[in-house]
């Protein structure tokens, strides 16, 4: 048999000194935890550290065991031989924190290996690796200009936040979109080129123009040079600065240049540049048409280059060898070798090293001036016959007149109408052809047309009825025939005869209401805001402190009066939204039964499916208990009160009490008593103001008018049935609106707080004077600067000589020369970002009608605590994202 050489086994002893050898300390032991070897590297640094007794003769008798980790580790390994590889740090008591690997292994024959290594450099490595990346990450993430990481392909791969605020997106929006996305159509092809050039090794500087997330475009200076990648490939760095308002701002100036070129060219007369040394420096177009060469050969030549000007040269040359700064004085000059009479005005400018110079013929004004004394007598005859329309007019219908209280009747100014047709500027194209019949016929003398009104169309689109006296006469100045038409405006009148006395009534009353009741909550926004800053600065004593409450109570009750006038003239503020009218029954449901006594029962019948109307919840909910606290009222000796509500489609219309209820689909909330009804004789004014058949001090007379007011305002209706000794029904009718069963009941909001302001000054602007102070003291007690104004025009120019000190604006809607709205307009062309909060004492209609304030703008109505008008601040300057 063939011999073979085969190594035998290798000693133990060898083994151990290769395990002495190495950086890591080494463990082996048994499955009972008996150490069979522990490596030299014990005594060695850093694993001398870790506190291993000398004569431990179990594994599990050293202390780095302890950690919950490492000794479920340890179990795993000696009972399911499961092995592990772990890196923890150990915190020992003579030196900084040291990382270790522990790695554990079964063997052979029920025996088990563990290695320790010290992985300390590389742990540390790693954490400075990550705190520099959280350092760059915290410096990309802040800086004020805008980043971008781009790919080869043109993939944005990270975008920083100044660069989402450039673009107006949500952050991180940008990440992971196409560039192209965000460029504009114009900008998509050349970007490509300059990717290629930049991947290529070269950095560029160049402006694009980028469209926002709510496609507004933006003018962006870009920074973009190469950058290595973490797939270490290459990338695009591109940092970006917004330069819109810089290019705006170039495009406007060139505009305004262009618009300064265009007024020049406009003018009727001569204008010229002159320096001192008398060389033109330009001309407008006037001046050149006039001597007949083009504007461009005016430059460069000399005063008097051209025939005729030699008493211009001479005015040129003495205005330059002046002191003066500004002259005006009367020139005669040549043209076309005719005397020409010029009204020269000259002013220097740059030092006086230059002028303008305008040069206005008024030779025909001269000859006109002839004629004046005709023309003053003429029209001090006219003006004798005001007040009325004068308006003389020329064939065939030509405005050659037209006096002061016409331009007041119509919104016209007298350069407006003087040469046009008084048929197309003023009658309706309907009643055109009949009106030029009767003009021609006041011409022809065949007709006098007196004292018969015409409907006239004023400026602002509204309908007069004129009644004119007309005569035929002769115009001295234009030496023609002309008519002079008297015109007295009966408009109201008319309306007045064709009146029914009590809506007539009903209207007086109602705008009476309406500007008291809204005068009065200025009045009460005053007294309740000082109330509010007497309670801030009083100290907590009792009488002191009931004495204000008792204040606030009244402000609050005499509130509750001017809603009954503002519901009763249909100008209260409503905040209307969509409710299920059985959710908000409920809800009045849980007041009433504390306001009925026991021998009155209340009965709710309501459908199981929605019934939705778009209104004022907690306005219906005041219907409701007024309905019932009346019928409660009609009924001392007890009875039964029922809540009906249901939805219902009327196919045609049908009349109700001082209205109808048009055909379509309906929402019924109908409230009936058993009570002792209401005489037929009162039922025609049961709505009126004031009105009531309670004894004195019982009754307002206010609560079924208020009730009125708020249907109608919401555009339903109200009916009433009613027999004495039968009982009474109430019927509200109110548009249906779709909804479903999830709405919640309105609840009352509330009641808010005073805190810090988040803003450091404020511009308030309001006509009323008392209501100004008293914001501005409270404002100024909160250690706020205040700037105020009584109106938009002072308003707007203190905030143009302190827009950067500004931080939010305070304002009235309507008030005397510019209104709210108008007002921040112009301030917001000035500060895009101003926050601004109205406060109005007058209803939505006439806010939006009178001021056009847009849906959502922030709004808080008169009057109001101070705490509410801090709860709207805070809820401005910190809006939700």
């Amino acid at each position: 048999m063939e011999r073979t050489n085969q190594p035998g086994p290798i000693p133990t002893d060898v083994f151990q000194q290769a395990l002495n050898r190495l950086p890591v300390l080494t463990l082996i032991c048994q499955k009972d935890g008996r150490i069979v070897f522990i490596s030299e590297a014990r005594h060695t640094h850093p694993f001398r550290l870790l506190g291993l007794p000398e004569d431990a003769r179990n594994i599990q008798d050293f202390p780095f065991w302890q950690d919950p980790v490492l000794r479920q580790a340890l179990d795993d390994l000696l009972t399911k031989d499961l092995s592990f590889d772990i890196e923890k740090r150990y915190m020992g008591s003579e030196s900084p924190a040291l990382f270790f690997k522990y790695l554990g292994s079964p063997i052979h024959n029920d025996q088990y290996v563990i290695y320790i290594g010290d992985i300390t450099e590389r742990s540390t490595i790693a954490r400075d690796r990550e705190k520099n990346i959280a350092n760059y990450k915290t410096l990309f993430e802040s800086s004020p200009s805008g980043i971008m990481l781009i790919d080869k392909n043109g993939m944005i791969l990270e975008a920083n936040k100044a660069m989402h605020d450039l673009l107006e997106y949500d952050h991180p929006g940008l990440n992971g979109k196409p560039l192209v996305s965000i460029l504009d159509p114009s900008q998509k092809g050349i970007y490509q080129t300059h990717i290629r050039r930049i991947l290529n090794g070269e950095t560029i500087n160049h402006t694009v123009k980028d469209i926002t997330r709510h496609g507004q475009q933006r003018y962006v200076n870009l920074h973009e040079t190469r950058f290595l990648l973490t797939n270490n490939q290459y990338g695009v760095l591109s940092i970006a600065q917004d330069i819109t308002a810089i290019v705006e701002a170039e495009k406007a100036l060139k505009k305004e240049r262009d618009i300064i070129r265009t007024v020049l060219d406009t003018i009727p007369g001569e204008v010229s540049w002159i320096s001192r040394d008398m060389v033109y420096l330009g001309a407008n177009r006037a001046l050149a048409e006039k001597r007949g060469i083009s504007r461009e050969q005016f430059n460069g030549k000399r005063v008097g280059f051209h025939k005729g000007g030699k008493a211009f040269y001479n005015f040129v040359k003495d205005f330059f060898a002046s002191d003066l700064t500004r002259l005006e004085q009367e020139v005669v000059n040549k043209l076309n070798g005719q005397d020409r009479d010029y009204i020269m005005v000259a002013q220097k400018y740059n030092r006086g090293n230059a002028a303008v110079f305008i040069g206005i013929d008024i030779t025909e004004r001269k000859e006109t001036e002839k004629r004046i004394k005709q023309q003053e007598k003429f029209s001090r005859n006219i003006i004798k016959t005001a007040p009325a329309m004068v308006v003389i007019l020329h064939e065939p219908d030509i405005i050659a007149e037209f006096n002061i209280f016409a331009q007041e009747l119509t919104g016209y100014r007298k350069e407006e109408v003087i040469g046009k047709s008084f048929t197309d500027l003023f009658i309706k194209p309907a009643w055109q052809s009949n009106i030029r019949k009767v003009i021609n016929a006041l011409f022809n003398e065949t007709s006098t047309y007196c004292g018969e009104p015409t409907p006239i169309r004023t400026k602002s689109g509204e309908t007069l009825l004129i009644s004119w006296q007309n005569a035929r006469i002769e115009d001295p100045l234009h030496h023609c025939a002309a008519i002079l038409a008297i015109g007295l405006d009966v408009t109201e009148q008319k309306k007045m005869e064709e009146t029914l006395l009590q809506a007539q009534k009903m209207e007086a009353i109602g705008r009476l209401a309406g500007g008291v009741a809204h005068d009065f909550n200025n009045l009460l926004t005053v007294i309740q805001g000082y109330t509010d800053l007497l309670s801030l600065k009083i100290k907590e004593t009792q009488g002191a402190r009931a004495a204000l409450d008792e204040i606030g109570k009244a402000v609050e009750r005499a509130h509750k009066m001017t809603s009954q006038l503002l519901a009763f003239s249909r100008k209260q503020v409503l905040n209307p939204q969509l409710f299920d009218i059985r959710i908000q029954v409920e809800q009045a449901h849980k007041i009433l039964r504390h306001l009925l006594p026991e021998d009155i029962n209340l009965t709710l019948n309501m459908p199981d499916h929605a019934l939705g109307v778009y209104a004022d919840a907690h306005q219906f909910e005041s219907v409701i208990i007024n309905l019932v606290v009346n019928a409660r009222d009609a009924m001392p000796e007890g009875g039964v009160i029922t809540i009906n509500a249901g939805r219902i489609w009327v196919d045609e219309a049908l009349p109700v009490h001082q209205g109808v209820v048009l055909p379509g689909e309906w929402v019924q909330v109908e409230v009936a008593d058993t009570g002792t009804g209401i005489p037929t004789r009162h039922l025609e004014a049961i709505f009126d103001p004031f009105f009531t058949t309670k004894e004195t001090g019982k009754g307002t007379g206010l609560g079924l008018s208020m009730i009125f007011g708020i249907i109608k305002q919401s555009g339903g209706e109200i009916d009433v049935h009613s027999q004495p000794g039968k009982g009474t029904r109430f019927i509200v009718y109110l548009p249906y609106k779709k909804t479903d069963s999830s709405l919640l009941p309105v609840s009352a909001l509330p009641r808010p707080t005073i805190e810090k302001f988040p803003f450091q000054s404020i511009l308030i602007v309001e006509d009323n004077h008392a209501l100004r102070h008293m914001l501005a003291d409270f404002m100024q007690n909160r250690d706020i600067t205040v700037y105020q104004a009584d109106n938009g025009e002072d308003g707007l120019r203190l905030f143009r000589e302190h827009a950067e000190a500004i931080d939010l604006v305070l304002t009235d809607v309507l008030m005397p020369k510019m209104n709210g709205k108008a007002m921040t307009d112009h301030i917001r062309a000035i500060k895009p970002d101003i926050p601004v909060l109205y406060i109005s004492g007058h209803s939505r209609d006439i806010i939006k009608n009178k001021a056009q304030l847009e849906a959502g703008t922030a709004l808080i109505e008169k009057p109001f605590t101070l705490a509410r008008l801090s709860e709207k601040l805070h809820a401005l300057m910190t809006p939700n994202d």
